[in-house]
């Protein structure tokens, strides 16, 4: 098959030594073809993978290669699958926490999505039509069915706040529009005017220096602008309220799931231990302190004829 061969047919041999260290190259290319397969397919599930190509060979692995013995090789082999699959389930124990955190988040969003919904179709249902000649605004308690009016009206009162003094509240009910509370607000520490309308959560900022710049009626129109575009807002609450409904769900049906490979981590962990008291040596006992039996006769029987030996020698 290489490149400049003239042959018609090849022949491929694979070659492997009995307890060499094609054994170890071998496994290492079963790892990668799999690895490489899984993600080929699209069949990795898992999140975290580990990067097969840049594994080297540990030195317990070498150890166990050069000493032969089956037992250590197997060690070798055990510990480094329990420590691939510990990384495994802390990766597990991550994606959870995560899961966790993605659930809260969506559930407190759909909540908020489902309250402001909620806000929303009451606001609609006892909204008012003020297109046209059909415009009705009060402002400080005066009726006017004009815009320039109610805007000219409307922009001496925030103008009165401005320019008040700081004793005076900066805060004050401006009017009424399209059956709307609209309320008036001086924030002195930002340099701004803003105008809310109430049970909507609709607000209009301007900056203190540009107010006296703002046209009446571009200002009435946009209150208008904001009540009439309730509709939208009540479609993009609902799905808001449908997209983060649909991703706590997802979250939840993958929280709490097990470990995908526990069985086979706590089958490797209990090998492991079998591995490590079967390597290591058996206890001596400690040694005796007394002698044994024949080494005390012996040593009385020489005593004995010492004691004898004595008396004789002194008679002669």
């Amino acid at each position: 098959m290489r490149q400049g061969n003239q042959n018609a047919e090849v022949s491929i041999l694979r070659y492997a030594t009995e307890g060499s260290f094609d054994i170890y190259m071998w496994q290492t290319v079963e790892r990668k073809a799999a690895f490489i397969n899984q993600v080929a397919t699209g069949r990795a599930v898992d999140r975290d993978v580990d990067d097969i190509g840049d594994q080297a060979l540990s030195y317990a692995e070498v150890k166990a290669l050069a000493t032969g013995n089956p037992l250590i090789l197997e060690k070798a082999t055990v510990d480094a699958d329990v420590a691939r699959l510990g990384r495994l389930r802390r990766a597990h124990l991550d994606d959870q926490h995560r899961l966790r955190r993605a659930l809260d988040t969506a559930e407190h969003r759909a909540g908020s999505a489902g309250r402001r919904l909620r806000q929303l179709e009451a606001a609609i249902e006892h909204r008012q039509d003020t297109r046209g000649d059909r415009f009705k605004m009060t402002v400080d308690g005066a009726l006017h069915t004009k815009r320039v009016e109610a805007g000219n009206h409307l922009s001496r009162l925030v103008s009165a706040l401005m320019n008040g003094p700081s004793s005076r509240p900066e805060k004050a009910p401006a009017g009424h529009l399209a059956g709307f509370d609209v309320h008036a607000d001086i924030d002195r520490r930002f340099h701004e005017v803003s105008l809310t309308i109430t049970d909507v959560g609709a607000e209009i900022r301007w900056p203190t220096d540009e107010w006296h710049a703002v046209d009446p009626s571009s200002l009435i129109q946009r209150l208008e602008r904001r009540i009439q575009n309730l509709d939208s807002a009540l479609l993009e609450a609902r799905s808001d309220r449908a997209a983060f409904g649909e991703e706590a769900a997802r979250a939840r049906a993958r929280l709490g799931a097990p470990f995908e490979h526990e069985d086979e981590l706590r089958r490797l962990q209990r090998r492991q231990q079998e591995i490590n008291e079967l390597l290591v040596p058996p206890a001596r006992e400690p040694p005796s302190l007394s002698p044994d039996p024949p080494a005390a006769e012996r040593m009385a029987a020489r005593l004995a004829a010492q004691s004898l030996a004595k008396p004789s020698a002194l008679r002669r």
